[in-house]
């Protein structure tokens, strides 16, 4: 009879630590895919980031590409047609 006791609490504790060990592996691997998935994002912005930098236009080309823009909305506008509603 102790025996037996013995072998249940025995087994009780073996499948309650096999149940938290397997839990703690599960949370390790999430765990472990989150980090995956953050060490991606933080790659991906500093690409960006490599990417704006190499991007940045002096003051005199950004007034280039400014008046490029305007003269572009000039001409749209000067071959739009104008209706009036004269009465």
């Amino acid at each position: 009879m102790y025996l037996a006791t013995v072998l249940a609490v025995s087994i009780s504790l073996n499948v309650i630590c096999y149940m938290s060990l397997k839990t703690l592996v599960s949370t390790n691997n999430g765990i472990r895919k989150e980090i995956k998935g953050l060490q991606d994002k933080i790659i991906d912005q500093d690409v960006q980031l490599k990417r704006i930098e190499s991007k940045q236009l002096t003051q005199t080309e950004v007034k280039g590409a400014v008046v490029g823009e305007l003269r572009a909305e000039v001409a749209k506008l000067a071959f739009t047609p104008i209706k009036l509603n004269l009465k």
